[in-house]
């Protein structure tokens, strides 16, 4: 029997008001791949940390670019993908200082304001580097990170790169695209399948660095053990359908091997943009995470134990104070 879908359990209040007006317009019901790339030399994980997570990552210029903007950061419990614009040298800056702002600032856990706040210093860093290089004027970049620990999930998006999750064998989009197709989608204008060879299909109304402030996505909810994790650029899910990248995640039990896979598999397609993509698999453990846990809780009886103790003491000696009174 198939499992219910995943459970988003908190989404962003931009998130849901986006939802909320596009519903009022719907008419009824109608390789040579680098591994990994940008970001190698901000891997700092101890390998403790890296133990309790399986992921793999890769990222590729594909068959039409001559150079390749995409940048990934894979160290647990941390992962993101950027997908940099602004032309040659501009996009690759851009995606490469979001990727080493994010890494910087966010944090060691799941945590949904503190991520968006390392989301909010990175649009700054490319804006403010964007104004102070006249040949960098307009770059800016997409990104979607995610913090995982254990079965707790935490994802901040601006963009279309996208995140997806394989929860009981069936593959689901977690984020939504920053993208005038995605608008149109949702007025109930085109149909996912037009948008795919639409002539403006990669035309973003959302970015890092294009503007001095930016509002990102967070989604917050529960995995499962079993499930695993997709980010990718829009270079892999512009030109693979997402049966098909549901097949090879299903079927590919090690996630390099299957980010591997998935980008040779766009490449074939085409491999009409860079490609980008990072695999992880929720094992539902975090051993690093639960010793830390059970300290601060022997930590914390340690402390009530004491003031307890301590407030015993008082009373006995105001009491016997009283009674010698």
């Amino acid at each position: 029997m198939p499992r219910k879908p995943i459970r988003v359990e908190m989404v962003s209040p931009n998130v849901l008001h986006r939802a909320k007006e596009a519903a009022k317009h719907l008419p009824g019901k109608r390789s040579n791949i680098t591994v990994p790339d940008k970001g190698e030399g901000l891997v700092k994980a101890s390998k403790a940390h890296v133990q309790t997570v399986a992921f793999g990552s890769g990222t590729d210029v594909g068959r039409m670019r001559n150079h390749n903007e995409d940048s990934l950061f894979a160290a647990p419990p941390l992962f993101v993908v950027a997908d940099g614009m602004g032309g040659h040298a501009a996009g690759e800056v851009a995606s490469e200082l979001a990727i080493q702002t994010i890494s910087q600032l966010a944090p060691g856990y799941p945590n949904g304001p503190m991520l968006e706040n390392a989301i909010t210093e990175a649009n700054r860093a490319v804006y403010e580097c964007a104004r102070a290089n006249e040949r960098r004027a307009g770059m800016g970049t997409t990104v979607t990170a995610a913090l995982l620990q254990g079965t707790r999930l935490v994802i901040a998006q601006v963009g279309d790169s996208r995140a997806y999750l394989l929860h009981g064998g069936e593959l689901q989009q977690l984020t939504r695209d920053h993208s005038l197709m995605q608008d149109l989608i949702d007025a109930g204008e085109i149909t996912p399948a037009e948008a795919r060879i639409h002539p403006q299909r990669n035309f973003i109304t959302r970015a890092l660095g294009t503007s001095p402030s930016v509002k990102a996505d967070i989604y917050e909810l529960n995995v499962s053990p079993g499930d695993r994790l997709l980010l990718c650029s829009d270079g892999l899910c512009g030109m693979l359908e997402d049966s098909d990248m549901a097949l090879a995640l299903r079927t590919i039990r090690n996630p390099q091997t299957c980010a591997t896979e998935l980008i040779q598999m766009a490449n074939q397609a085409g491999g009409h943009d860079n490609i980008t993509a990072i695999v992880v698999d929720v094992s539902g453990t975090d051993t690093a995470a639960d010793t830390r846990e059970r300290r601060r809780s022997i930590i914390t009886a340690a402390i009530i134990g004491a003031v307890a103790v301590a407030l015993i003491v008082v009373a006995v000696v105001v009491m016997r104070a009283l009674a010698g009174a």
